[in-house]
């Protein structure tokens, strides 16, 4: 049975000027929080996105919103952004793959999301549709999500982590990057500089990356992620476009100290 009593979502929603731009702000929290965790690198860039876009003040309702798994907030704020133009559709799901990436790592639940995201805004299998944005982004092939319906992708699951014992001592996810799996956590990982090992896998390198293969994967995340491609996509997606660039150039510089 649906409640009757409108969400918080909902009032925001209806009290508010620019609705498409506040439903792209809560599919952004879905994809942050549909791993189960946000991570300190997407709650700082979605709140970053936020507060640059005049919506500082609503940012911690709409993550609870997001994180409370409500059916009819979702549809409500899929229907607001139902037949907006292809360009804008594009734009919208490549932020929220840069989203998922913000802290290095891409999990099958994001890509379900992402998925079913690229499938809603009609993009699937296009010049704008995930695979690309994921090979544009990381110079790698999108990771398979498998299919967790089937049986044997549990089968499989389990028997990879018996047999790789250091799984069972680290945290239970992993996390793939670029389609390498990289683990959160790693008892020889105190003699890395994990923040360096960030920002390679923010820009989708292996920690044994080159300073020209850095270079390399910088220019090509620059000309992705230069804020001029959204202009006229509304604040949001401008906001969210300087922040993810200014995150790049970031890791970029550190990388190459």
């Amino acid at each position: 049975m649906v409640s009757s009593v409108n969400s918080s979502f909902e009032r925001k929603h209806a009290e508010s000027p620019n609705q498409v731009g506040l439903s792209v702000l809560f599919l952004m929290g879905w994809v942050a929080t549909c791993d189960g965790t946000v991570s300190s690198e997407e709650e700082l860039l979605i709140r970053n996105i936020a507060t640059n876009s005049g919506h500082a003040e609503e940012i911690d309702s709409l993550l609870l919103s997001s994180k409370s798994l409500q059916r009819k907030d979702y549809a409500l704020a899929l229907s607001t952004l139902k037949g907006i133009d292809r360009d804008y559709s594009a734009h919208i799901l490549e932020l929220m793959l840069a989203i998922a990436l913000s802290d290095g790592y891409l999990v099958a639940t994001e890509i379900y999301v992402l998925r079913f995201l690229e499938d809603f805004f009609g993009l699937q299998g296009s010049e704008n549709g995930l695979a690309v944005l994921f090979q544009s982004r990381t110079g790698r092939p999108l990771p398979s999500s498998g299919d967790v319906s089937d049986p044997a992708w549990w089968r499989a699951r389990e028997a990879k982590k018996k047999t790789n014992p250091r799984n069972q001592q680290q945290h239970s996810r992993s996390r793939q990057t670029g389609g390498r799996s990289r683990a959160t956590s790693s008892p020889s990982s105190s003699s890395y500089d994990l923040r360096r090992l960030r920002d390679l896998a923010m820009l989708g390198l292996e920690d044994s990356a080159s300073h020209e293969e850095i270079r390399t994967a910088y220019r090509r995340l620059a000309k992705v992620h230069h804020p001029d491609r959204f202009h006229g996509d509304g604040d949001e997606a401008i906001a969210a476009a300087r922040e993810t660039f200014a995150r790049i150039q970031q890791a970029y510089e550190r990388a190459l100290a």
